[in-house]
């Protein structure tokens, strides 16, 4: 039962992970496009989103109702601050 319940967990990170990334390739792509943002600030965005979850690896579920929250919160800022 425990092999079960790591392997959702490990599931659920990863499928955060992949959308909080692809999240900000397309918020983050959107800025470049407009001319509000780099190329190098694309890749650092990318880079700091990546970094952001390495944590993830070694917590496995305790983080994960952190790594909901920092989603949200993330797509919260991005939304308010370019649709306003």
């Amino acid at each position: 039962m425990r092999a079960f319940s790591l392997y959702y967990t490990v599931y659920a990170t990863q499928v955060i992970l992949n959308a909080t990334m692809l999240g900000t390739m397309l918020v983050a792509g959107r800025a470049v496009v407009r001319g509000e943002m780099t190329l190098g600030g694309w890749v650092a965005v990318q880079s700091w989103v990546a970094s952001l979850f390495v944590p993830l690896n070694f917590l496995g579920a305790y983080m994960l109702p952190s790594c909901f929250l920092l989603l949200q919160l993330i797509l919260a800022y991005y939304m308010h601050r370019f649709y306003i």
